[in-house]
């Protein structure tokens, strides 16, 4: 999947906005509290949040003696809204910034860009992603292990298979429910677990 500012922006813009008139609204109740005027910030901003998303409307692919082309997702499943992590606006807000100190920022542009703004070749990025392994000695990680881990915390967290589903841009919920049953496995193990030391055998003496 690529990314591009077009597509991250408002989102990177509304969390910034947000930012802004918690300040204000923070401000306001301390010094001078005006709760006609809290009140209207305090809806600002919940209508911001809803504006942190993610609309996934293309991708990009490399195809031989073509080169890297952009081409809707392979499925309808992909063209999809992803809510996005506070954590993640704040790294997208740092890193707009560098982009635009190395006059690399465009509007149109790729989020992620090589070193000429264009786009990353799959081997650049393979050769960056491997190196970037090897030193946090995580060697046996692929970006796919990322996705599948993103799903099996939201699974230990309760989230039903269905958003999951949604949030991946996954056509089919076969996979999902393989990653479900490997982790309700392991909650049920570790429920007996906690309860499994109250019930050992005592050992009889002769």
């Amino acid at each position: 999947m690529g990314l591009w500012w077009e597509d991250v922006n408002p989102a990177v813009d509304a969390y910034a906005a947000q930012l802004e008139k918690k300040g204000i609204a923070e401000i306001q109740a301390g010094e001078n509290p005006d709760q006609e005027m809290i009140k209207g910030l305090l809806a600002e901003i919940a209508d911001l949040k809803t504006k942190k998303i993610l609309r996934v409307r293309r991708q990009i692919v490399y195809v031989r003696k073509k080169g890297i082309i952009e081409e809707p997702p392979k499925t309808k499943k992909g063209l999809r809204v992803v809510p996005l992590l506070t954590m993640v606006l704040q790294l997208l807000c740092r890193h707009r910034e560098q982009m635009k100190e190395k006059k690399l920022f465009r509007p149109d542009g790729p989020v992620f860009c090589s070193e000429t703004g264009g786009y990353i070749w799959p081997d650049n990025f393979n050769r960056s992603f491997g190196a970037f392994r090897k030193k946090l000695g995580l060697q046996h990680i692929n970006p796919h292990a990322l996705r599948h881990t993103f799903a099996t915390r939201l699974l230990e967290a309760g989230e039903e298979t269905k958003t999951i589903q949604e949030l991946l841009g996954r056509s089919k919920e076969s996979t999902t429910n393989d990653i479900y049953i490997h982790v309700t496995e392991n909650l049920k193990r570790r429920a007996v677990d906690k309860i499994d030391s109250s019930f050992t055998l005592g050992t009889s003496e002769n």
